[in-house]
């Protein structure tokens, strides 16, 4: 009598090669959840921690999204849990990043804000250094007293600069390095090219500062174009504003508070 033929090793093999691509697949999102700290990308703008379970968008904590991808339930337990208060605009996910929506801009050390996680603010908010606005505004730069520059200036806020923390504030001049103010380590910083110094300035009003850094002093005004684009008159600068700053000076610059973040965010708009 003639065995049948036994059709079990095809078909393990036959399962083998279906089972391949998708062990691939499963081994793929594991390892690219332990580069995440094991938060999870289901798409662009989102973010998702299981440790919540909660999904994050540049907004914040999304209820909507919490529940596409952690089901109802997740929903509730979050719906409860800020029931009585508002949803935080500032927070920190399972592996120690830390985000804030105001400042559009993730870091890896927690609280500290001293290392922007690329990877996190480039899913929320989009590419790094992304441009939040662009203002034409009346710039005068001065030297060691001596006018360098007196005339239009283009005003830009970005974030995403791994060198400051949340926006930066660039000016930019016909035929002038751009310069760029920010904050670093907790104090207002002016950089040039590859220089930079600690930094000052007065809120003059009328959407007018004078910034001070190393020999150099600039004031920055918004408010002198019309509707039509015509070329206004500049405020008339404090009294000390043509006091030069001194080549040496060795302070640590602006002590970076909400104040100064909400000034530059409305001269910077």
């Amino acid at each position: 009598m003639t065995r049948a033929t036994q059709p079990l090793p095809m078909a393990k093999s036959a399962l083998t090669a279906v089972l391949a691509p998708l062990s691939l697949a499963i081994a793929g999102l594991a390892s690219a959840q332990a580069q995440t700290g094991g938060l999870s990308f289901p798409q662009k703008g989102v973010v998702c921690d299981p440790a919540g379970p909660i999904c994050y968008d540049q907004q914040g904590i999304s209820l909507g999204l919490t529940r596409t991808y952690y089901g109802p339930r997740a929903e509730r337990d979050l719906l409860n849990q800020f029931s009585n208060q508002p949803m935080p605009r500032d927070y920190r996910l399972s592996n120690g990043s830390v985000c804030s929506v105001p400042a559009r801009t993730c870091w890896s050390d927690g609280w500290n804000k001293r290392y922007v996680n690329q990877q996190l603010t480039s899913q929320l908010y989009g590419p790094s250094n992304q441009v939040l606005s662009k203002e034409n505004g009346y710039c005068r730069l001065d030297d060691w007293g001596l006018r360098a520059y007196n005339g239009r200036c283009r005003l830009i806020r970005a974030v995403g600069n791994p060198e400051f923390r949340g926006s930066t504030y660039t000016v930019r001049m016909s035929n002038r390095p751009e310069l760029v103010f920010g904050n670093r380590n907790g104090y207002l910083v002016a950089r040039s090219g590859s220089r930079s110094w600690p930094a000052q300035f007065e809120n003059l009003g009328n959407n007018t500062a004078v910034f001070r850094w190393g020999t150099q002093q600039l004031l920055v005004n918004t408010l002198v174009y019309a509707p039509n684009g015509s070329y206004g008159t500049p405020p008339m600068p404090s009294a000390n504003y043509n006091t030069p700053y001194r080549s040496n000076y060795t302070g640590s610059g602006v002590n970076w508070n909400n104040a100064v973040e909400g000034f530059l965010n409305g001269l910077f708009q």
